[in-house]
Formats: structure tokens, sequence, C-alpha cells
């Protein structure tokens, strides 16, 4: 209720709501999860502006100087941006509206992740002469319906942790895979 509370930063008021500067060109997209057997579907609609923000995001960390930039540092850089959250968390309340028991609600973020397709980003950088494919952040993930399984982890990562969930991540270098 922005008349109330105003708006934060970035955003705007249109009529008692804040809206995002990145709210624009909204596209409606179907997302699936199943609940204790039951197949449920629903629409949620996304934001072209935040993906065409989020792609023009620096793809690397400035370090502090101590050279010690880890995986994890990349990890919460993409889980931790605050205006992919603003767009992220009414999806979060939508899981919760979902279901009323905290565990259930896990089961529906962890089964619309698992839903999301298999696939590879078409987002790649010159490093070092080398063309390299790099990690889209969640929303994007989202957007586009479809991730690999390091980028679903962080999706998956970001919707727990906002529902109340500790999480880790776990790689297994070997077979380069990720999960929670």
């Amino acid at each position: 209720k922005s008349s109330v509370c105003g708006c934060p930063a970035g955003t705007s008021q249109n009529k008692d709501s804040c809206i995002s500067e990145f709210q624009t060109n909204p596209k409606t997209i179907p997302l699936k999860y199943t609940l204790r057997g039951e197949e449920h579907t629903f629409n949620y609609t996304v934001y072209e502006g935040m993906v065409d923000y989020l792609s023009e995001l620096p793809i690397y960390i400035i370090s502090n100087g101590n050279g010690n930039t880890s995986r994890a540092d990349f990890k919460l850089k993409n889980i931790n941006e605050e205006n992919q959250k603003f767009l992220l968390m009414p999806f979060v309340i939508e899981i919760r509206n979902r279901a009323r028991d905290k565990e259930d609600q896990a089961r529906v973020a962890i089964s619309i992740v698992q839903n999301i397709e298999w696939g590879k980003s078409n987002k790649t950088e010159i490093f070092r002469g080398t063309e390299i494919q790099y990690s889209r952040y969640p929303y994007e993930v989202l957007y586009d319906g479809e991730g690999v399984c390091g980028e679903k982890s962080e999706l998956l990562a970001f919707l727990l942790r906002e529902l109340g969930f500790g999480v880790s991540f776990f790689y297994n270098q070997q077979e380069n895979h990720e999960a929670i």
C-alpha cells in the first residue's frame, strides 16, 4: 500500500502499488508443480525490462585485493541482486499462497524449479581470447523457462531462502553438476 509506506528507490507509485522501472514488456508464463501427487499450473508475469537490465550487469566481481574470489562469491552475487529481488518476491508470495504448511511451500518451490526445462544459455563473453558461456541470474531462468543445473540451483536457493529455509550448494566437480 504505497499511499501509506511510500515506494523504494527505483520504483514509482501507480495507484496504490509500487512499480519497478524494470516492469516493462510483460510476459505471462505458465508454471507447473506437483504437490502431494496432484498436478497444478498457474500463470505468472515476468518482465523483459528486468532481463535487459540483468544482461547488462558485469559478469565479473571486483576483488577486494585479496584475490580469493570463489565460486560462492559468484553464486551470492547472482542471488542477492537487489532489483531482481523486488520482482522475485511476488513469486515467493505466490508460492506461500499455494500452500499453508512451510514444508509444502518448499515442495511447491522445488517442483516448480524441477519443471523448468534444462537448457544452456546463449550468453557468452570473450575472456582472455576465449568465448565462454556464463550463468544467468535466477530471474532470467524464470523468464527464459530454462536453465542448467547451476542456474536452476540459484533460483531454488533464492526461493527457499526467502521461504525461511537455510540452503547449501553442492557442486560435484567430477560430474560438473550442481544441486541444492
